[in-house]
C-alpha cells in the first residue's frame, strides 16, 4: 500500500510540473493534456489494483479460516482415530483373554477326557469284578444255586429269573418277609 502512495504523489508532482510547464507553451499544453489523460487512466488501473488487492486479502482470510476449521476438524478426526485405536486394542486385549481361557479350558478339558477315561477302567475292572463274583455265587452247591442280591431287585423279580416261586426262596433262606438288601447272599432252590 505504501509503494502504491509514493507512486500516486510521484504521479501527482509529475503532473503538476507539466501543468506549469504546458501554462506558457501550446504544445506542452496539449502534451500536458495527454499525460493528464495517461495519468487519470493510470490512476484508475491504480485503483483497479488496489481494489484486487484487498479482494485478495478477503480470499487470504477466508482460506486462512476455512485451513483453521480444517486443521481443527483434522485435529477432532485424529482424537476419533486415536480413540478407534485405544478402543481396539482394549478389545484385543480381551481378546488375548479369552484365548489364554480357552487354552486353559483345552488344557482342562484334556486332563477331565484323561479322569474320565481313568474312571472308565475302574468302573470296567469294578463290573469285571462284580460278574466274576456273581459267577461264583451263582454256582450250584448241593441242591441250591447261591445269588448275590443287586440294588434295586425284589424277591418277585429274582424268583422269576430262576423260575421258582417267592415261597421256596424264603423258605430255603429261613426269611419271614420278602424285604431283601443289596449284598445279601440267597439260596435259590433247583427244581
Amino acid at each position: 500500500m505504501k509503494k502504491y502512495k509514493k507512486f500516486f504523489i510521484f504521479v501527482f508532482l509529475v503532473s503538476l510540473t507539466l501543468f506549469f510547464l504546458s501554462c506558457t507553451d501550446p504544445k506542452l499544453v496539449a502534451q500536458a493534456r495527454e499525460n493528464k489523460i495517461k495519468m487519470e487512466q493510470l490512476d484508475k488501473k491504480c485503483m483497479k489494483i488496489q481494489e484486487d488487492i484487498k479482494n485478495l486479502d478477503i480470499e487470504v482470510s477466508n482460506l486462512k479460516n476455512r485451513i483453521d476449521k480444517m486443521s481443527s476438524n483434522i485435529s477432532v478426526r485424529i482424537e476419533d482415530i486415536n480413540a478407534a485405536r485405544n478402543k481396539l486394542a482394549a478389545e484385543l486385549r480381551e481378546l488375548k483373554d479369552i484365548k489364554q481361557k480357552l487354552v486353559n479350558l483345552e488344557s482342562e478339558n484334556k486332563s477331565l477326557k484323561k479322569e474320565i477315561k481313568f474312571l472308565k477302567k475302574l468302573l470296567s475292572k469294578k463290573e469285571y469284578n462284580e460278574k466274576k463274583k456273581e459267577k461264583f455265587y451263582n454256582k450250584k452247591k448241593g441242591g441250591y444255586i447261591y445269588h448275590l442280591v443287586k440294588r434295586g431287585e425284589t424277591l418277585g423279580a429274582i424268583a422269576k429269573k430262576y423260575g421258582v416261586t417267592m415261597f421256596s426262596i424264603k423258605k430255603a433262606n429261613n426269611l419271614k418277609t420278602t424285604r431283601i438288601r443289596a449284598g445279601q447272599k440267597l439260596k435259590i432252590p433247583i427244581k
